[in-house]
């Protein structure tokens, strides 16, 4: 059985982020108070409690630009936190929706045609390891039904 890592995003990406970095769009991230639910950080893959402040910008999950390289807003803790440490486990955030978008990428970041689907999120680990029997993938991006923002990557362990 393939073991699965769930990962946030890179924690110099959120340090620098934290400290007046600029975004995908060259942006200062905008502050926000959170609403609770549905405000999740990227980095600790947890719900940002409601009112503490967050970062709200433009995110791009990959090095370089190219055609597949999405961009989309993501939420942070306007805070230090740490990296999601239990990696081998479903991040809690997913117990919030009932499913997911789940694409698989190839080693050079191209989407594989393949390796792409909607997902029950109660499925998700199942069907992460069943696209990641396929050596083409290199990866997967985990993104939201509704809004189509990134969530995690998830990779074999």
């Amino acid at each position: 059985m393939t073991a699965l890592k769930f990962i946030g995003i890179p924690t110099d990406d959120v340090q620098a982020l934290q400290s007046n970095g600029k975004d995908a769009y060259g942006m200062a991230p905008e502050v926000h108070p959170s609403s609770g639910p549905g405000c999740h950080c990227r980095h600790c893959l947890t719900t940002i409690k409601a009112e503490d402040d967050m970062l709200v910008l433009a995110y791009q999950p990959f090095e370089e630009n190219q055609p597949y390289a999405e961009t989309g807003p993501i939420f942070l803790h306007k805070e230090t936190c740490d990296a999601y440490s239990n990696t081998s486990e479903k991040p809690e955030i997913f117990s919030r929706w009932d499913e997911v978008i789940v694409r698989g990428y190839s080693k050079d970041n191209r989407i594989d045609y393949h390796a792409a689907k909607v997902i029950k999120t109660a499925e998700l680990e199942l069907e992460c390891r069943a696209l990641l029997k396929n050596p083409e993938v290199a990866y997967l991006h985990v993104r939201t039904t509704k809004y189509h923002c990134f969530q995690c990557r998830i990779e074999r362990a």
